[in-house]
């Protein structure tokens, strides 16, 4: 009998696999830099500490008060780790008072990866 491996599984075997962590969020009027200077100086640091943390990118757009943060994890149990130790929930506590709502977060596998 041949056994064969989906696809998806077969990436999942090869270097490097990630999930990525996508968050959104509104942010108050004009508070977009503050936002970015606290994730700068804590919130990414933080996020270096963290057992299988590979990397991230912080996308901001000050004309809608929107951010997007992307975080690339080098497993679904790290990525997982971190929010049953409470590691979320304390770098989301920094930006707290400068949030407008909601944050948005989901986890997607990286299925194509491109850098120069």
């Amino acid at each position: 009998m041949l056994v064969t491996s989906s696809p998806r599984e077969a990436r999942r075997k090869e270097e490097p696999y990630y999930v990525c962590k996508g968050i959104t969020a509104e942010v108050q009027p004009n508070r977009v830099d503050e936002v970015v200077a606290i994730s700068k100086d804590s919130v990414l640091p933080a996020a270096q500490q963290q057992q299988g943390f590979k990397g991230g990118l912080w996308l901001t757009n000050p004309d809608t008060n929107k951010v997007m943060v992307l975080t690339l994890w080098e497993s679904r149990e790290d990525l997982e780790s971190g929010e049953a130790s409470g590691y979320y929930r304390e770098q989301i506590g920094k930006l707290g008072d400068l949030l407008a709502g909601d944050v948005v977060r989901e986890a997607y596998e990286v299925s194509i990866q491109d850098q120069k």
